[in-house]
């Protein structure tokens, strides 16, 4: 079996006719530019398209340059890919800067995979140093061809799982907010509104955010598109007094009592710091806002098992004025992939207490099922309550 890659030509014969006329015209958001044209039609766009990868500018303050490939097995066209020369913030969101599409008769033989692989080496010889592919959250084969080819999920919203290939940045262009009169090729020096900088910014502390560990991100496992798990910082000890160390609703199903005066916030804080440096444990930060709304950890409790964090009967912690928008279900997702995918445990247990209908309803919503109860007495006013241990299991464990 031949399998090789080449860029798409201004005359095609029919074999690459078909295959185009075979693919759908729009599958997981990967647009096909080819479908339901007639012949005549399909001889412009191979025009178009190579005027398109010839581009030096970007056209209309949109249509960036791309080049289109075409994938064969032993000379018969199986699939094709594209590559856009640089990206927008636009493309950011939508869209990124590499995609694929393998034609429905030659699926599920890994060839995803091996011409992805064979994509970016095209986009390396192009002078592109990272790949950006916006997967949707249902299409799993897709995903699991993109981490294969040692992608890194940067982040991961309702829909969309976001996902770079490549150690380092391509360059990316803020086309809305650039001073006019300035080609894209001067993207490095030439000046941006105040809009533009700040824009920048944001995205380049978004990417700067990705901490590598054992190939993979902590941003793969502990980010949705409202929240995110990370290390605390002292700066955060006011947000935290406010949303909910000094709030006695709080504390209600928990085992620690609120925190009354600043001092001994801050003081909490630096507990906190140092604990985290030596557990898997994070502060949970609303992206929307910035600020720190709770907390949540989990530990190793035996072989192949983790559970949640000591830190209180659920292991999840969040401000009152933050329930009630799926921020729960959100916390308890990134410690169950992180679990999984990072630990690679076969179980995770989780707790609460049977009065906590909200805890209760989340695990079960999730797949956890209660194993077992017991009966404690809470240390602060010596009442008796029921405890609930639920377990949820690995998927395709062994």
């Amino acid at each position: 079996m031949s399998l090789y890659i080449r860029k798409l030509g201004l005359e095609e014969g029919r074999e690459i006719y078909q295959m185009f006329e075979e693919l759908p015209a729009e599958e997981n958001g990967f647009i096909n530019p080819a479908a339901g044209k007639n012949r005549d039609e399909f001889q412009e766009w191979l025009k178009r398209a190579d005027a398109c990868s010839r581009q030096t500018e970007i056209l209309d303050g949109w249509k960036v340059p791309e080049t289109i490939f075409v994938f064969f097995e032993d000379d018969r066209p199986v699939g094709f890919g594209k590559l856009r020369h640089c990206l927008t913030d636009r493309l950011l969101e939508e869209g990124g800067n590499t995609g694929y599409c393998i034609r429905p008769s030659e699926r599920n033989r890994g060839l995803g995979k091996k011409f992805l692989a064979r994509l970016v080496e095209e986009g390396k010889k192009m002078g592109m140093d990272s790949f950006l592919l916006i997967i949707h959250n249902d299409n799993q084969p897709s995903l699991q061809v993109a981490l294969a080819n040692g992608g890194q999920i940067q982040k991961i919203t309702k829909d969309r799982n976001y996902i770079w290939i490549g150690a380092g940045m391509t360059k990316v262009y803020f086309v809305r907010h650039a001073q006019p009169d300035h080609g894209w090729e001067e993207d490095r020096t030439r000046p941006l509104t105040e809009e533009g900088k700040r824009d920048s910014k944001i995205v380049m502390d978004t990417l700067r955010e990705k901490e590598f560990k054992g190939g993979r991100t902590d941003m793969q496992w502990l980010a949705t598109e409202d929240i995110q798990l990370k290390k605390g910082t002292y700066g955060d000890w006011r947000a935290l007094y406010k949303n909910i160390l000094s709030r006695e609703e709080s504390a209600q199903h928990m085992l620690w009592s609120p925190v009354l005066d600043e001092e001994h916030a801050r003081k909490n804080i630096r507990k906190t710091i140092e604990f985290q440096k030596s557990h898997d444990a994070w502060l949970v930060y609303e992206k929307g806002s910035g600020q720190a709304i709770g907390w949540a950890g989990v530990d190793g409790a035996e072989k192949n098992t983790w559970e949640d964090s000591v830190w209180s009967d659920t292991g999840i912690a969040i401000g009152p004025d933050f329930t009630g928008k799926g921020y729960g279900k959100q916390i308890l997702q990134c410690l169950i992939r992180y679990v999984f995918g990072e630990k690679r445990a076969d179980r995770f247990r989780v707790s609460c207490r049977s009065k906590n209908a909200a805890a209760r309803a989340l695990c079960q919503s999730l797949g956890f099922s209660c194993v077992d109860t017991e009966t404690k007495t809470d240390p602060h006013n010596g009442e008796e309550y029921v405890l609930e241990y639920y377990e949820l299991e690995r998927r395709g464990k062994s």
